[in-house]
């Protein structure tokens, strides 16, 4: 997809990203670990298997995992694999980097100090857009949103002359900060690079709540300095300052700023929920201009899903699917009334249908009718339905349901209380396949493991060592389930026999080793399959690039709907920095 995406198609894109991943979530949400124990080989279908277990490692990741134009079969590959595949790969966006300017994508040396070479690529991209955004919104401030240890905010100040806010939620790492901005101030001073438009950084220690209000965020910014730590808050323009004058300088610094009306939101992979508030803080905070934003640890975001169910019980915020299954899958009327809307939208008579009333939609706001399994509030579980939907046909559908009050949505305030989904489109969606293992999946790069698959890496056998020890701790004790997850961190575990790794496993649990009970669960046919067990891990990591996608795009969309210009580019090179997708907003 291009850097600027027209609204309907992101929706459209949306669309056929959830049909495909609600197909496949089973998969998606599965863990590795559990491959024996849920037995996962056999969930897949009996061509693929077939097919699959006669690949090399070089197939697997030439024709799996990397999108190459020309790969090579040595065999005839079932219709449905080459569709998962082809699939996976173009509802993917693409991470291949877009250079903005390559005359400077040099990070000047002097920045170079405390900074790892991950991060010095990211620092040498990231502000040539943060300082666009600011000229094209005529901003002289700049807000850093978990700041971390201030490398970005000091390039932004020192290089660019911006008066920045970072804000860190850990207190811990703002006396660190303040230090390197003493580093970099006396470096500065030194070589006589100080120049008269340099500007300034104030570090605040703050946790960004999701619900905080525009003037709950500009008191942060602009007047309150309660919020401001003694210790944490300086002005690095010039001097060194003694601590008795840091509050005044620190409240100077508010004062300069407070009646700024233009300021640019900013965050360099910020985790979980942090992005998505970024984001509801510039909805409803007009004095912020610009936005930019590079997300990750998707898997940390709260849910829609997880929100609806907590809350089912206690309050009417809007329908989960997952309850309304429970429900409702178990009866006859459900599935007849299933099988007889699918044959509809076979047929392309979807307005027809919903015109004719066929159900009764006066009736749904009966919390009764809710939990009547008879109720005719069936035809909400899309899920079932998506099988037969095509991307039009779905866009269409829940138009015509929103726009008749059909599908009560949780486009509320409530709204402020999950980081996923975002944008009125995707919340419109009643079923959400997408979960925490599945965005846990979205973390990966697929371009690794494949590099792992070429050169066979002594580290692509842990998964099945991780595998047979969730059949072997179950075995001494039922009780515990996934353990073996906790186990990745074994030192030197890629040199180590399964006998030796069981044993360090077991010592980090405080559990006796019984290499008796071992044998029992016949651990040398298992460790045999662990081509089966790196294939399918390799099926499921295809997804991740996907569901990615999904996430970003429904950030786009939210901001798309609040009608201003936006744009995502792959800023990064992947292969340094995976998260490498910018989301930029301008209003």
């Amino acid at each position: 997809m291009n850097t600027h995406i027209d609204y309907e198609l992101c929706c459209s894109y949306l669309t056929q990203a959830f049909i495909f991943i609600n197909e496949y979530q089973w998969m998606a949400n599965s863990y590795v670990a559990e491959f024996f124990t849920q037995d996962l080989w056999n969930k897949l279908p009996q061509s693929w298997r077939n097919c699959l277990d006669r690949i090399s490692l070089d197939e697997l990741a030439n024709n799996v995992l990397l999108n190459k134009k020309t790969v090579i079969y040595r065999s005839v590959w079932p219709l449905s694999l080459l569709s998962y595949i082809a699939a996976c790969h173009a509802l993917s966006l693409n991470h291949h980097q877009k250079i903005i300017n390559k005359n400077l994508c040099e990070l000047p040396e002097i920045f170079h100090k405390h900074i790892k070479p991950k991060k010095r690529h990211e620092l040498s991209l990231l502000p040539q857009v943060i300082n666009n955004v600011c000229k094209e919104t005529n901003s002289t401030t700049v807000v850093d949103v978990g700041s971390g240890l201030g490398h970005l905010s000091r390039i932004l100040a020192y290089q660019y002359g911006y008066n920045v806010t970072a804000i860190e939620m850990t207190g811990h790492r703002l006396p660190v900060a303040e230090k390197y901005d003493k580093e970099i101030e006396d470096d500065l001073k030194r070589k006589n690079k100080i120049s008269s438009n340099v500007g300034s950084v104030c570090h605040v220690e703050k946790c960004i709540d999701p619900d905080i209000s525009a003037i709950a965020f500009s008191s942060l910014l602009f007047n309150s300095k309660s919020q401001i730590n003694e210790t944490s808050a300086r002005e690095i323009n010039g001097f060194v300052v003694s601590d008795s004058c840091i509050l005044n300088n620190s409240v100077s610094f508010f004062k300069k700023t407070e009646n700024v009306e233009h300021c640019v939101l900013i965050g360099l992979h910020t985790c979980g929920d942090l992005a998505s508030t970024m984001m509801k803080v510039f909805k409803s905070t007009q004095s912020i201009k610009g936005l930019v934003s590079v997300s990750c640890c998707y898997m940390r975001m709260s849910l829609k899903e997880d929100f609806i169910n907590k809350n089912f019980s206690k309050q009417k915020v809007g329908f989960s699917i997952t309850t309304v299954d429970q429900l409702l899958c178990r009866t006859d009327s459900f599935c007849r009334s299933c099988n007889s809307f699918k044959k509809m939208m076979a047929g392309n008579a979807l307005c027809e249908y919903l015109e004719k009333g066929v159900f009764d939609f006066s009736k749904m706001e009966s919390e009764e009718n809710i939990l009547n399994p008879g109720s005719t509030l069936c035809y909400i579980n899309l899920c079932r339905l998506f099988s037969v939907f095509t991307s039009k046909s779905l866009v269409s559908l829940l138009k015509i349901l929103l726009s008749k009050k059909y599908l009560k949505t949780c486009i509320t305030d409530e709204s402020k209380k999950y980081g996923f989904p975002m944008s009125s489109f995707l919340k419109s969606i009643p079923c959400q396949p997408i979960t925490y293992k599945s965005l846990e999946v979205a973390c990966h790069f697929i371009d690794d493991y494949a590099e792992k698959l070429l050169c066979n890496s002594p580290n692509l056998k842990l998964h099945c060592f991780r595998a047979v020890m969730e059949v072997f701790i179950r075995h001494v004790d039922p009780k515990l389930v996934l353990t073996s997850a906790r186990c990745k961190k074994i030192k030197g575990a890629s040199s180590m026999s399964f006998h030796e790794y069981a044993k360090k496993v077991f010592d980090n649990l405080n559990i006796s080793f019984n290499s008796v009970l071992l044998k029992e669960i016949n651990h040398e046919e298992l460790l045999s399959q662990t081509k089966r067990v790196i294939i399918y891990y390799s099926l499921v990591l295809l997804l991740g690039p996907v569901i990615e996608s999904v996430v970003l795009l429904d950030k786009y969309a939210f901001l798309k709907e609040l009608g201003v210009n936006v744009s995502l580019t792959p800023l990064f090179n992947p292969k340094i920095s995976p998260r490498n997708f910018v989301l930029v907003a301008t209003r």
